[in-house]
């Protein structure tokens, strides 16, 4: 569900009949609550099947699936979204969808096929015997502050030890389930970040996947191109939106008096502070996946090296503008990282105009290589 924004979910669930409890409960979130339910399934569906994979690609095309009837209606007035929310009749387009972004083995692709035949078990069950309703919530509960995003685990556990002190209640049982999931969430980060890729994986994905399939592209003739080249172009396109959602995620966890002018791309109205600079730095540094279109892997690290050198010049940029320059940097050498030092994209079709940062990198380039001679 991350590959489109959750006001879009909110509009289905709205607009449409829904088939599962699942959805119901799921699609009406706001886009923080809809990422800490979405957080909150990917751990209790990852202990069930040990298969952090598996699971991201169930619960990207579940939800097509089950409510591929209010999907499908909504999309007649909104078909610019079809990219995002493809319409599908069946099980084995979902299981093609799947194979497709997550290039599942077939093993997964069978374990898939048998969860997608069972409808979803709803996420939250508030019918628990001994909790008052919403407006018997003592006082207490509204008083204690959750700690910022950005917070250490520490922060988190103390947190959640202060909440279970209170009296119960419906809303402190929620404020617990949310202070559990976030903690689960920063040790899962922490233990498992390297080998999914941390917040970039979608990103990283697409990328692996798109360079893997130029590399095919290269050494094939015939239909066999012609379809590869369909692939390219859906996994260019998979990696705009998964970068979308991605900066939507991090837009989200900005203080929001400096967040239209990160988005904005203006000068701050105040000082921020360290902690925040990290958190803008971070919303930049996003892996601009769509340029493995035109960029290769030694033009990205050639456009990291001269984004982190314009990002120094303290006389001539605003701190916005620094911090920008300097996230750019980190999501070109993430990006080059992923894909290679030695990919190359295909070429520029004749006559056409040489884009900005091609150009850019490639006069980097070849400053960096006379410095070096």
């Amino acid at each position: 569900m991350h590959q489109a924004a959750a006001r879009y979910w909110n509009e289905i669930a709205e607009s449409q009949l829904l088939v599962t409890d699942w959805a119901r409960q799921i699609f009406a979130l706001p886009q923080s609550e809809m990422d800490v339910a979405l957080n909150r399934e990917e751990e209790r569906l990852s202990k069930e099947t040990c298969d952090p994979v598996l699971v991201a690609a169930y619960l990207k095309v579940m939800p097509l699936l089950w409510e591929r009837q209010a999907i499908a209606n909504f999309l007649v007035e909104n078909p610019s979204l079809r990219a995002a929310m493809p319409p599908i009749e069946g099980a084995s387009e979902a299981l093609l969808i799947a194979n497709k972004d997550f290039r599942l083995s077939a093993l997964q692709t069978k374990k898939l096929a048998e969860m997608l035949e069972n409808e979803p078990v709803p996420p939250f069950d508030f019918s628990h015997a001994g909790y008052p309703g919403a407006n018997e919530v003592p006082l207490m509960t509204h008083l204690i502050d959750d700690p910022g995003p950005f917070e250490t685990l520490e922060a988190w556990e103390q947190h959640l030890t202060m909440l279970q002190l209170l009296p119960k209640s419906l809303t402190q049982q929620l404020s617990i389930d949310q202070a559990k999931e976030i903690i689960s969430q920063k040790r899962r980060e922490q233990a498992i970040a390297k080998a999914l890729g941390g917040p970039n994986h979608y990103i990283l994905l697409c990328a692996r996947n798109y360079a893997a399939a130029l590399a095919k592209y290269r050494t094939v003739r015939g239909n066999e191109r012609n379809l590869l080249e369909q692939e390219m172009k859906y996994l260019l396109e998979s990696g705009k939106l998964e970068v979308e959602a991605e900066q939507r995620r991090r837009e989200n966890h900005l203080a929001s008096d400096i967040r239209s002018s990160v988005r904005d791309r203006k000068p701050l109205s105040r000082m921020v502070s360290a902690t925040e600079a990290e958190a803008i730095r971070h919303f930049y540094a996003t892996p601009p996946a769509p340029l493995l279109d035109t960029l290769s892997g030694e033009e990205l690290i050639s456009l990291g090296g001269l984004f982190l050198g314009w990002a120094q010049e303290r006389d001539r940029l605003d701190p916005r503008a620094m911090i920008e320059l300097s996230g750019w940097s980190d999501g070109m050498r993430i990006l080059a990282h992923a894909v290679g030092k030695e990919f190359d994209p295909l070429p520029l079709p004749e006559g056409a105009p040489v884009p900005l940062l091609k150009f850019l990198a490639t006069r980097a380039g070849g400053i960096l290589r006379v410095e070096r001679d």
